[in-house]
């Protein structure tokens, strides 16, 4: 699969999963949808990365990866709404306790996220779509 093609597939899975998500959450499923939230951000900055040509195998790389090229670009709220996705889901400390207003504030941060990185990965002549 090239380039273009890994990452159109990774926006579609953050796209579907933020479909679920939103599901979830109007189905009072709010650590499910948590958890969805987490893939949404996930597979974007996978896409986001393969589009910059950086290709990772470890999360811990991808964040990282990540830090420095929004640094670079002055994207505190990008890297915001990843740290709030990712203690939403226990993966940093502090944790954010889930509950229905900490989802909903995921979802929204996931789904902003998630237009940050298809606005901001054209680059090294690969576009998405």
């Amino acid at each position: 699969m090239d380039v273009i093609s890994r990452a159109a597939n990774l926006t579609q899975k953050a796209d579907e999963s933020l479909g679920d998500a939103e599901r979830l959450i109007d189905g009072r499923s709010f650590d499910i949808a948590a958890l969805r939230c987490y893939h949404a951000v996930f597979f974007s900055l996978r896409a986001y990365l393969i589009k910059k040509a950086i290709i990772v195998e470890k999360k811990s790389d991808s964040i990282r990866f990540f830090q420095e090229s929004v640094k670079q670009n002055d994207s505190e709220d990008a890297l915001s709404d990843l740290s709030f996705v990712m203690r939403l889901n226990g993966y940093q400390d502090p944790a954010i306790e889930v509950s229905e207003t900490s989802v909903l504030e995921g979802f929204q941060r996931a789904e902003r996220f998630y237009h940050f990185t298809i606005e901001n990965s054209i680059t090294n002549g690969v576009t998405n779509e």
